[in-house]
């Protein structure tokens, strides 16, 4: 590492071939590159490399559910980041081809309302998923008769998700959804959480299992 004194290469900040510029406590650093590390990587490396690519690729599919149902950030972790970080710790199971995710063990929302319960999942023709539910009597200043549901279904042979974060209100008590035709005779996995009137407020996300789509 060298100081480069002002005027040798103008006001700069970047990498110039193997030569990376930045400014440091007023001093103007340059440095090489580092050279590519010739070891190769230990069976941990190889696993937790492995982990993490399929957990990114993963939650991916769940993009815009998971950016309303994690927090935005909290300290320097964004909701995405946290989301990875969960699924990495327990949504990964161990299969003899390697790696798979445990999609009973998925989360898309950690929210704090409160959920519906006694939820019913049917499988209808023309790819129709049906779903019923009751709720507590109560509302409050944040569990509201108008908190919307998410509803979600994953196939994992397709590889990607059909839902709708407005399917119906937490009153109306069922909702349905029509998946693409692409749908037909695979087998989703369904997810449901209930997203507050201010679109932020959730609740915890619910896995309501293994449906074959009609």
């Amino acid at each position: 590492m060298s100081k480069i004194k002002p005027g040798q290469i103008g006001r700069f900040n970047g990498k110039i071939g193997d030569l990376v510029v930045s400014k440091f406590r007023k001093m103007i650093i340059g440095r090489s590159t580092p050279s590519p590390s010739s070891k190769l990587p230990t069976a941990k490396q190889k696993q937790i490399r492995a982990i993490f690519a399929l957990i990114t690729t993963f939650i991916s599919k769940f993009a815009d559910y998971i950016a309303i149902g994690f927090p935005k950030a909290v300290g320097n972790q964004g909701g995405r980041n946290l989301a990875t970080k969960y699924h990495i710790e327990n949504a990964v199971v161990i299969t003899p081809d390697g790696y798979e995710v445990d999609y009973e063990k998925v989360v898309l929302s950690k929210g704090n309302l409160v959920a519906v319960y006694d939820v019913v999942v049917t499988s209808l023709p023309n790819r129709e998923l049906s779903v019923a539910w009751k709720m507590e009597t109560f509302v409050d200043d944040k569990n509201k008769a108008t908190d919307t549901v998410a509803f979600v279904a994953y196939s994992p042979d397709l590889g990607f998700s059909i839902g709708s974060t407005n399917l119906a209100k937490r009153s109306d008590l069922e909702g349905s959804l029509t998946l693409m035709r692409a749908f037909a005779g695979k087998k989703v996995h369904v997810y449901m959480f209930l997203v507050g009137t201010d679109g932020e407020n959730t609740s915890p996300s619910e896995y309501l299992g293994e449906y074959t789509i009609l």
